[in-house]
């Protein structure tokens, strides 16, 4: 029988392999075509990839003017968390409510990248924080 690791990293093989097959990822990056394709394709794989195509927005060397551009969304314009997952991962972490630790809250990040997310908040005293929270795939 199969380690649990082992299963997992398997599991994780075949949905990296899914991905890149569906988007036809190593054609269109080879011909530097469809650069959102590679930017979706990216994402949906997590933070890991995200960072690959951030580190490829700054390679005009490597990659086409679009591509850079394409990738250079993954900056700060990756797929935001729901409120919910927000407020559960920092009530989790704090073992404090959103309202006893701030005034107000932001529920829409205005930054999000490949490790977490960034919220405009106030405290209880009337500072303004910004409040990054971390994507709940990210280990």
């Amino acid at each position: 029988m199969m380690a649990k690791q082992e299963v997992s990293a398997t599991k994780r093989l075949r949905q990296i392999v899914n991905v890149i097959s569906k988007n036809h990822f190593l054609v269109n990056f080879y011909h530097q075509t469809n650069p959102e394709v590679i930017v979706a394709a990216l994402e949906e794989l997590g933070p890991t990839f995200i960072k690959l195509g951030q580190l490829l927005s700054t390679r005009p060397d490597l990659v086409s003017p679009s591509y850079i551009s394409a990738l250079e969304t993954l900056q700060d314009q990756v797929q935001e968390d729901d409120f919910d997952t927000v407020k559960t991962t920092i009530e989790e972490s704090t073992g404090q409510t959103l309202a006893e630790l701030f005034a107000d809250f932001e529920k829409r990040p205005f930054a999000s990248a490949s490790i977490g997310q960034c919220h405009r908040a106030h405290l209880h005293d009337g500072t303004e924080v910004v409040v990054k929270v971390q994507h709940p795939a990210v280990r």
